[in-house]
Order: C-alpha cells, then sequence, then structure tokens
C-alpha cells in the first residue's frame, strides 16, 4: 500500500500451500469436521484461494511423523484431502498455476503404496 506521501511499493510475491483434511459437508465424517472445517471453509473462501485440489482417500498418502518407528515411512490417507493454494497478485504472476503444475503436485501425493 502507498505510505502517506510517498509512492506505492510494488508488492512482493507472497505464496502459501496449505493442505489439510477436505471437509465439505456431504463428504466428511464428524471428526474431520470438527478438526478441520472452520479452517476449511475460510480457506476455501478466502479472497487470495488461486487453487483448490481435492485428493481422494485412497489415491494419495503422506509421510507420517512416526515413520522411524514404523517399517515404512509412507502412509496412505484415510480422509480426502484438500491442497489449497493462495497467492497475491504478484505471485499469481511469478508462479503461474498451469495445468501441468497442477499434474505435478497430484503425482507427487499419489501414495507409495500399490
Amino acid at each position: 500500500q502507498a505510505q502517506a506521501g510517498g509512492p506505492a511499493k510494488p508488492m512482493r510475491p507472497l505464496q502459501f500451500v496449505v493442505v489439510i483434511p477436505h471437509c465439505d459437508a456431504a463428504a466428511s465424517t464428524r471428526v474431520v469436521q470438527q478438526a478441520a472445517g472452520l479452517g476449511w471453509e475460510a480457506l476455501r473462501h478466502s479472497p487470495f484461494l488461486t487453487k483448490h485440489l481435492r485428493f481422494k482417500a485412497q489415491e494419495h498418502g503422506y509421510c507420517e511423523g512416526s515413520q522411524h518407528l514404523r517399517p515404512t515411512r509412507y502412509k496412505t490417507s484415510r480422509f480426502d484431502s484438500s491442497l489449497f493454494v493462495l497467492q497475491n497478485e504478484a505471485a499469481r504472476e511469478k508462479w503461474p498455476l498451469s495445468s501441468d503444475v497442477c499434474r505435478e503436485l497430484r503425482g507427487a501425493f499419489e501414495s507409495r503404496f500399490e
């Protein structure tokens, strides 16, 4: 924003990527609704939302925090997840989210189990 008496400074690119349980009323369990419902709604309606990707439960996985205690570090998700990309205008120009980028993101989240 412009400062009093001075020119406006150009906005620096700012981007956040947030992954939380998917939380629409039709598809979510009560546990998911209680844990992530308000945050999910706030992200879904953010003026900075550039992209929302949904990953089905059995189609994606993650590295669990206790992977050092398990025989494998990967875990298939039990719930659907949402990936939100929030960007200001400068970030949308610098890091556009093409269909190729979205395809790469989906590939990165694929479960490592067959």
